[in-house]
């Protein structure tokens, strides 16, 4: 299975119930732009593993994962299969620009 998670690493409630919502949104919204891009940029065969990226939200993060066993044959290859990465491609590139938003959102 593979799994990216993103993660606060400070208490956001000192600084506001609303600044914390609006960071919550954004992270959440940033996941989804990850899920809808890693969807974009899978190998497609069956369609199962496209399929199979979802985002779960829990109480203190945000993860895009995949269930599907394979997936990590995929993302990093194998000694007989070249790797066709999905899933951290879409995670650097729609996180590069998390942290100006957050930063905005907090300064605001």
């Amino acid at each position: 299975m593979a799994n990216i998670s993103v993660k606060i690493p400070f208490d956001l409630s000192k600084v506001g119930e609303d600044i914390t919502r609006k960071v919550d949104d954004e992270i959440l919204a940033t996941a989804l732009e990850i899920e809808t891009l890693a969807k974009e940029k899978a190998p497609f065969d069956t369609g199962r593993l496209r399929s199979s990226i979802n985002t779960v939200r829990n109480d203190k993060s945000v993860s895009v994962l995949t269930p599907v066993f394979y997936s990590l044959y995929m993302e990093f290859g194998t000694k007989y299969v070249q790797a066709r990465p999905f899933l951290y491609p879409a995670f650097f590139d729609r996180t590069r620009r998390l942290t100006a938003r957050i930063a905005k959102i907090i300064m605001a």
